[in-house]
């Protein structure tokens, strides 16, 4: 329970978890599967997710939408249309990562699992892991360098044993593809001064959202929030925007061996209402793309990889890198 003078602090990725309606099982509640998730924003009692604006009490008692819930043993459980629904914590290492050195690492995490739950795979460049509860354990392609860390419960802040940290680098440069109309986007950044399809915006970096400046965009919405992996905003109470990655085109192997990657097309969000993207590849290949987690298979075997943010490598857990022409 809550302290009685302290609030409970509830920044960071929450999944929402429903009454089971599938063979799906979760490890610490089998009677429930994952519907959405939601990324909360917390500033002393003041609650923020998407463009939803709450509060929190020292009791733990959290209002949002129009609606009460409780915070008690690390879960907020709302009241449902059939009983009740429980937000529980997720660990997500996905997403662009900046160190001391104000150089940028990019991490690919397929999912975004329960806490303390099983080991999740994790890619980075040279780096293969996997992190468990919020220990992450990296192994340095081609050597026998272990690098040790532990996320912070918002996700925010990764620590490393030998005293380093990255903190998670906002990253809104690009294309983008809206949920709902399936049209595209373009965003354009100049440090925090944004341009969103030609409307002026500012970003918040202390609290990961964009504000458009001139007119209410989109849908009357003049905030979103932004995913702690940078790969979707939030516009309303949903995922209103999702990163568009263009994989198609000609890629270049470290051996000299060009990959050719064509129809690239949509699937329907499923995981967590995201989009998956699936396409084929040279030699009778077929491959998807998960937020910057890619996976290709050839005669049943299947090789995963972490594609960067600028869209231009793929770094294979095997240590290939493929650049594109």
């Amino acid at each position: 329970m809550t302290s009685k003078h302290t609030l409970p602090q509830l920044t960071g990725q929450w999944i929402d978890l429903v009454e089971l309606k599938g063979p799906v099982q979760l490890p610490s509640r089998p009677k429930q599967m994952i519907d959405s998730y939601s990324t909360i924003w917390q500033k002393g009692a003041r609650l923020w997710a998407g463009d939803g604006f709450g509060s929190v009490t020292a009791a733990g008692v959290v209002t949002m939408y129009d609606q009460q819930a409780q915070y008690t043993n690390g879960e907020i459980i709302w009241p449902g249309e059939q009983g009740l629904n429980a937000y529980v914590r997720t660990v997500d290492l996905a997403g662009a990562w900046i160190d001391e050195a104000c150089e940028i690492h990019d991490l690919a995490q397929k999912t975004s699992p329960v806490e303390l739950t099983q080991a999740e795979q994790v890619l980075g460049r040279d780096l293969i892991g996997s992190i468990t509860g919020y220990t992450l354990s990296f192994t340095i392609l081609n050597s026998d360098v272990v690098m040790i860390g532990t996320l912070s419960k918002d996700c925010f802040t990764i620590s490393w044993e030998d005293g380093s940290t990255w903190q998670r680098h906002l990253h809104l440069e690009g294309d983008w593809i809206s949920i709902k109309s399936k049209c595209r986007q373009v965003i354009h950044c100049q440090k925090q001064e944004v341009m969103i399809s030609g409307i002026p915006g500012v970003i918040d970096l202390s609290n990961w959202y964009v504000k458009a400046t001139e007119a209410p965009f989109p849908d009357n919405k003049v905030k979103g929030g932004i995913d702690l992996d940078s790969t979707a905003i939030h516009w309303s109470d949903y995922i209103g925007w999702q990163r568009f990655f263009d994989l198609t085109g000609a890629w270049l192997d470290q051996s000299g061996v060009v990959h050719g990657i064509a129809n690239q097309r949509l699937q329907d969000p499923t995981e967590y209402r995201r989009f998956t993207w699936l396409f084929n590849a040279s030699c009778n290949s077929t491959g998807s793309l998960i937020r910057n987690w890619i996976e290709l298979t050839n005669n049943g075997e299947t090789i995963c990889g972490r594609l960067n943010f600028d869209c231009n490598h793929i770094h294979w857990e095997n240590g290939d890198v493929w650049k594109k022409q």
